[in-house]
């Protein structure tokens, strides 16, 4: 039986179930690293460091956090296999990573930060039956805030080429997940919980996007009933390929072919 559930392995089985069978059952071990995976967990890295550093009282400047990402980027690069898109190479995502840190400077608010890469295990229960899954949901919060009003906020940091469509946002998993935790440790008794995705966009000219997530317990039981569903499918050994735009930097093509 699976021991926990996190947002990543429930999107991983809805991408591909053959990929979370190579993944998380077989544990194979990737070849290379997609460029977009490691260059967006350098960002998230720095961006962490930073509002640790803050939530202690310390400002750091744009030349220290690009002196970080420099270094994490460079060790990345000599120690992992690094799969580049055909428009990229390593200085130019070196440089804009800069580009990107330097938008995300300059456009921090005044909130009080409450918490960075808050860790999280908890029961997935139906919010009405309360029926329980026999795999909790676990994960880390990248930041939550207290805005001018005293209301937390939930923010998810993200790297992206392009903005966000409407049915992403309606439709994303991982704010749900988050949502629901916040829910079930009634973080909410007495000003809402807010939600909202920070996006930096590797465009040509960088920029940050946000994005004001909505999700209530309707979306909450939604939740719990793909995660049953999903649990359901990996004990019945159900996995089969999901062809599609995925398959172009997924570290498991090979496996696949083979399948």
């Amino acid at each position: 039986m699976i021991e926990h559930l996190s947002y990543t392995q429930i999107n991983c089985y809805l991408q591909c179930p053959l990929k979370y069978k190579f993944q998380y059952l077989d544990k194979i071990e990737w070849p290379f690293v997609p460029s977009g995976l490691t260059f967006g967990t350098a960002i998230h890295k720095v961006a962490a460091y930073y509002h640790q550093k803050k939530m202690q009282g310390t400002e750091l400047t744009l030349e220290k956090l690009k002196e970080i990402f420099e270094q994490w980027w460079n060790q990345e690069n000599q120690n992992k296999k690094i799969l580049y898109k055909p428009t990229e190479t390593p200085d130019w995502l070196l440089a804009k990573g800069g580009e990107l840190l330097k938008v995300f400077l300059s456009t921090q608010n005044g909130n009080q930060i409450v918490a960075v890469e808050k860790e999280f295990k908890t029961p997935l229960q139906h919010p009405q039956t309360k029926e329980e899954l026999p795999a909790p949901l676990i994960g880390y919060i990248d930041l939550i805030e207290k805005d001018k009003d005293g209301s937390l906020v939930i923010v998810d940091l993200k790297t992206a080429s392009k903005a966000y469509t409407a049915d992403k946002i309606v439709n994303d998993l991982q704010m749900t997940c988050y949502s629901y935790v916040a829910d079930y440790y009634k973080l909410n008794q007495k000003k809402p919980v807010h939600l909202r995705y920070d996006v930096l966009l590797k465009s040509k000219n960088c920029q940050k996007l946000q994005y004001t997530i909505r999700r209530d317990k309707e979306d909450h039981r939604k939740l719990f009933q793909i995660a049953k569903e999903i649990l359901k499918g990996i004990e019945h050994q159900v996995f089969y390929p999901m062809p599609g735009f995925y398959c172009t930097d997924c570290p498991f093509r090979e496996n696949c072919q083979s399948w």
